[in-house]
């Protein structure tokens, strides 16, 4: 089942700090790893 546009834009907004803070931080080459590893830990 899709979300709604509104629901879809929640969960950006919640994962965005992560995102942001896995970029600033992370070892250029690992921030993609991070980003999908990060997720599943």
């Amino acid at each position: 089942m899709r979300a709604s546009a509104s629901e879809e834009v929640d969960q950006v907004r919640a994962v965005l700090p992560y995102v942001n803070h896995t970029i600033r931080h992370a070892p250029e080459g690992c921030i993609t790893a991070e980003l999908f590893c990060g997720t599943y830990e």
